[in-house]
């Protein structure tokens, strides 16, 4: 029998102060080696999961825990003392503020070998290693409170990477990792388990970017598993993922809207079984894409007044090399503005200046053609989500979070209830409004700071990666109140399928620069995905370009139209 594998058997777990609980019976065996992947709605119990596998519970969390997990010789991790099973299991928070504990990254990094007291000459070899593979070689020497968010991911990462476990249970590894480096984990991942016999355990929302290198599918809902079934056929019937709102992998999607029978999960296999198709050598483009977009780069008129305006700012965090030198953006009244880019470009950086958290050098950020007086623009103003959401929440229950922001406000108690019961009903939290915050999942700690930042009905949301953590219903409910309510809205994001769906305008940043900055499909042509963006063309994309399609096709929408007209 191995050393390593994993086994769970009739699992459940109620948490502190609830009556319900939160694990149901759930039973999973996880052979050596393979990469298993998690997916289900928000709050349906995977991070709890996840913390039963690495031992938090229950040994440091309280609660009821009954059934059994089984960690190789461990029989049952409730008997096995803590650091017995932290010999043998890694864990990646959701949060990576959760897990760093140094000021360099080199000390993070080397925090598990040294303590597992290996030769300095060992410990160096598997920094470089752990880091190289993250795409983080160069950041050996940085601070850690300097870098973003999807930089801290990695940097966690590597520190497990570093020690070696032969279980690594990640959870949301890739929410906050731009496109590039989401891609240079999985081949990292992929390689531990194929040539090292490593178990990766995955919780994951972006089913899409990960599912072509897992062995097996799990889907979770309400606390028990619904599905769990090898990769290659768990996408054989999509219907549990769109009722759940899940993501499913372009090419399997796009093969059962043209009734297909295959379910290919990437390029490679989905182009060969189009070709044989003798419609598809015939395919035209359609005609070019005419989404209006709002904004300076379509011409707006010079009636129209920015509702924001960022004038040659210039932004230092170090005195070495500027982050900003003389940007300037217009963002007009309406528009939902998506900014993406790579890890450490500036996407943050630019949502704190336009909040005014942070103060330029040089320049000047204006709204309504006015520059704020400090501490004007947050509130009634402008409505800002911190990537993350949890230093946002200073209540104890969710109702009493979004109640905090009216407190000094002359609104009627009337009006506020109305306004309160009004974001409660748009986040989907209305059933956890008496609910502790740090007691629900932390897709829904977000939408609990997103309906605060709601409440008091500003003009202007910033937003800084909200698609974390959330499934798609969630997102494309949030991304749809924006547009109803006809709000001007700044965010920052990874993911490609929300920028193109819900925004009116992109701006790719490179290195501080607004690389592009147009309609969103118009920017998915070959020439313009550069490395230093660190953006990868979705499936569609790529099998549109294989066959020589010259119109941009960003959704699997866009393929269809085409096939339809060939």
């Amino acid at each position: 029998m191995s050393h390593h594998f994993v086994k769970i058997e009739n699992l459940s777990y109620t948490y502190p102060g609830r009556s319900e609980p939160t694990l149901k019976n759930v039973s999973l065996d996880v052979p050596d080696g393979s990469v298993m992947l998690i997916t289900g709605p928000t709050g349906c119990g995977k991070s709890t999961l996840m913390k039963c596998l690495s031992g938090i519970i229950p040994h440091e969390s309280g609660g009821v825990m009954t059934g059994r997990v089984q960690i190789g010789h461990l029989k049952d991790t409730r008997r096995a003392d803590i650091h017995s099973i932290t010999e043998k299991v890694g864990l990646v928070f959701q949060n990576p503020d959760e897990q760093i504990f140094t000021s360099i990254v080199r000390d993070e990094v080397a925090f598990g070998p040294e303590n597992r007291g290996l030769p300095e000459s060992v410990t160096e070899s598997l920094i470089a290693e752990a880091l190289a593979s993250v795409g983080l070689a160069e950041a050996l020497d940085r601070r850690t409170d300097e870098l973003s968010g999807g930089q801290k991911q990695r940097v966690v990462i590597a520190g497990q990477l570093a020690v070696g476990h032969d279980i690594l249970c990640m959870d949301e590894p890739f929410s906050q990792m731009d496109p590039r480096g989401a891609a240079a984990l999985r081949d990292a991942l992929g390689l531990l388990a194929r040539d090292h016999n490593k178990t990766i355990i995955l919780v994951e929302h972006r089913v899409h970017e990960v599912a072509g290198f897992a062995d097996r599918v799990v889907i979770m809902e309400n606390g028990e598993i619904i599905l769990d079934m090898d990769a290659a056929r768990a996408f054989d019937d999509l219907s549990v993922y769109n009722r759940l709102g899940l993501n499913v992998p372009q090419s399997a999607e796009l093969f059962a809207r043209m009734g297909f029978k295959e379910r290919p999960l990437d390029v490679s296999d989905a182009l060969p079984l189009l070709r044989e198709n003798g419609r598809v050598k015939n395919i035209k483009p359609p005609p070019a894409d005419k989404e209006p977009c709002a904004g300076n780069s379509t011409g707006h008129g010079s009636r129209d007044k920015p509702k924001i305006g960022i004038e040659n700012i210039t932004f230092y965090y170090n005195k070495t090399e500027p982050l900003f030198e003389n940007l300037s953006l217009d963002i007009f009244p309406g528009e939902r503005v998506a900014v993406m880019g790579a890890n450490g470009c500036g996407k943050t950086t630019l949502l704190l200046l336009v909040a005014g958290l942070l103060k330029p050098r040089r320049g000047r950020v204006l709204y309504d053609g006015v520059v704020p007086k400090p501490g004007a623009v947050l509130g009634s103003r402008a409505g800002f989500l911190l990537q993350n959401p949890d230093l946002m929440l200073i209540r104890e229950t969710v109702i009493e979070e979004l109640r905090f922001p009216l407190r000094n406000s002359r609104v009627p108690r009337e009006k506020m209830d109305v306004m309160v019961r009004s974001s409660l009903d748009v986040m989907m939290i209305e059933p956890l409004k008496n609910d502790y915050c740090f007691a629900l999942s932390r897709g829904q700690r977000l939408r609990t700071a997103v309906a605060s930042l709601l409440t008091p009905d500003p003009d202007i949301i910033l937003l800084d990666e909200p698609t974390m953590g959330q499934d798609r219903n969630n997102i494309s409910e949030m991304m749809d109140h924006f547009e109803r309510m006809g709000k001007t809205l700044l965010f920052s994001t990874h993911d490609l399928a929300t920028a193109v769906c819900h925004a009116t305008r992109l701006l790719v940043m490179k290195k501080g620069c607004i690389h592009y900055d147009g309609t969103p499909k118009n920017y998915f042509t070959p020439s313009l995905f550069t490395p230093e963006c660190a953006l990868v063309p979705c499936d569609v994309m790529k099998i549109a370009w294989n066959m020589g399609v010259d119109a941009p096709v960003a959704t699997v929408n866009d393929f269809i139209s085409i096939w339809s007209g060939a």
